[in-house]
C-alpha cells in the first residue's frame, strides 16, 4: 500500500509560515506567485517584518518594487546593503513605502544627500541606521 502524499498546501500555516522565514528572498518572491495561498503567506508579517533584500543580482529592479509593495505596511527591518545597481530614485521610492521601518541598512547604496535627508525626514521610527 502506498504512503500517503502531502501537498505544501495542506501543512498548517503556522508551520509554513516557520519554513518561509528561513528561504532566500527570491524564493519567496517566487513561491508568492504559485498560488493566492501561499502569496497571502509569503507576506506575512511573520515572513517579511525583517527583510534583507541585499545583493540579490539576479532580481530586477521591477521585482524589488513588487517585494517591497507587497510586504511594506509589515516591514520593521530593511536591508539594501550592497544594492549598488538599483537607482537612487527607486531606493528612496521604495524606502518611503516602509512606515514601520525601525532599522534601516542603505551601505553601498547610490543616495545622495538630499534622499537620505528625505528618508530620514520621512520616517521617525528609524532608531538604527547605516549607510555609505
Amino acid at each position: 500500500m502506498a504512503a500517503p502524499s502531502l501537498n505544501l498546501l495542506q501543512l498548517p500555516d503556522a508551520i509554513l509560515l516557520r519554513i518561509f522565514t528561513y528561504l532566500p528572498i527570491p524564493d519567496v518572491y517566487q513561491l508568492s506567485k504559485s498560488s493566492p495561498k501561499l502569496h497571502c503567506l509569503c507576506y506575512d508579517q511573520y515572513v517579511v517584518s525583517s527583510l534583507h533584500l541585499s545583493c540579490f543580482h539576479e532580481m530586477s529592479k521591477d521585482i524589488y518594487k513588487e517585494i517591497i509593495s507587497n510586504s511594506c505596511r509589515h516591514i520593521c527591518k530593511l536591508n539594501l546593503n550592497h544594492c549598488y545597481w538599483l537607482p537612487a530614485q527607486v531606493v528612496t521610492e521604495m524606502v518611503l513605502k516602509c512606515q514601520k521601518v525601525t532599522d534601516l541598512h542603505l551601505i553601498e547604496c547610490k543616495l545622495r544627500s538630499h534622499q537620505l535627508v528625505q528618508i530620514l525626514a520621512k520616517n521617525q521610527l528609524i532608531r538604527v541606521f547605516s549607510c555609505s
